[in-house]
């Protein structure tokens, strides 16, 4: 009997679609979980302003969750290209959607850092950490703000500007930062998963 070697592609194409199935699923749960925040805050109206941070956790869990989502979605295509020029179109994305996310996940965590601070204070060191991350990744995007801005999130008509940015691209340079990246997101997941499960007590408490 023989064995048939694996295809190192399609065992990674396999597990990218395993973890966007889970946080897919993961996602779900948590939407479910803020409509009983929201039926817990009818029933209770005295824990409305505790209800509210909580709310505001979770969303922040389910966007950094969505920004996952896109991304593994991005990987796969990559991997599964067929030609270089839709590599080139992959990592172009995988340019933007970095961009993009980086500064709006600054932004939604302002109303976590408050929080944190006033009920989880002994996840802060992790949460500081996940935010000093966040700041060497703003940085290593920062080189292709020329690609974001003239190739794939708006377009400059000139070809030959054009033509010398694709030339620039080393799609492989962008894969290694889309896949850190996407390691640096799930340690946001896996903080707000740790929280999530004590805030599910306290919701469950409520509603019981």
């Amino acid at each position: 009997m023989f064995e048939v070697e694996s295809n190192p592609m399609e065992d990674t194409d396999q597990k990218l679609l395993l973890l966007s199935n889970h946080y897919h699923q993961q996602l779900d749960g948590m939407n479910k979980l803020l409509n009983n925040i929201n039926e817990g805050g009818k029933n209770y109206p005295e824990f409305t302003p505790n209800l509210e941070d909580i709310k505001s956790f979770i969303e922040y869990f389910n966007f950094a969750t969505i920004i996952h989502l896109d991304l593994l979605a991005l990987l796969r295509a990559f991997y599964n290209a067929k030609n270089e020029w839709e590599k080139l179109f992959f990592a172009k994305s995988q340019i933007l959607l970095l961009f993009e996310s980086i500064k709006a996940l600054k932004q939604a965590r302002n109303k976590v850092n408050e929080t944190i601070l006033k009920y989880y204070k002994e996840h802060l060191p992790e949460h500081r950490n996940v935010t000093k991350l966040l700041k060497q990744f703003q940085n290593r995007i920062s080189k292709y703000k020329d690609i974001r801005n003239n190739i794939i999130g708006h377009i400059n008509p000139s070809y030959s500007l054009n033509r010398k940015l694709i030339d620039s691209l080393d799609t492989n340079e962008i894969l290694n930062l889309a896949v850190s990246f996407q390691s640096h997101l799930m340690l946001h997941i896996k903080l707000c998963d740790t929280i999530g499960d004590i805030l599910v007590s306290k919701v469950n408490k409520l509603n019981s």
